[in-house]
């Protein structure tokens, strides 16, 4: 729903279906990946993260928290500490990728 902005954010992260798992490993044939492919360049930087905290820490304050440092341990201690603030309800994993070149 959200991939294709019928519904706004807000309305998507409280949906009964919000955390319910379509591909996952184990599963039965076919499990595809979902992917898409982007340039990157010298400098840029990539969060990777479960909806443990996508689902805590809104959009602003993650730009915010990923533009505060640009060491990676930081700013991961930094996001995975809101969304513990924030409630903490779900396992919060997050991955930070620095591209150097």
């Amino acid at each position: 729903m959200l991939k294709t902005e019928s519904w706004p954010k807000t309305l998507t992260n409280n949906h009964p279906s919000s955390s319910r798992l379509t591909r996952f490993v184990g599963m039965n044939a076919p499990a595809l990946p979902e992917y898409f492919v982007c340039d990157v360049a010298p400098g840029d930087r990539i969060l990777l993260c479960s909806d443990g905290l996508y689902g805590m820490v809104n959009e602003e304050d993650i730009t915010r928290i990923m533009r505060s440092s640009r060491n990676p341990g930081t700013v991961c201690a930094k996001l995975i500490d809101q969304a513990n603030v924030n409630g903490g309800h779900d396992n919060i994993s997050v991955i930070y990728i620095q591209i150097v070149n």
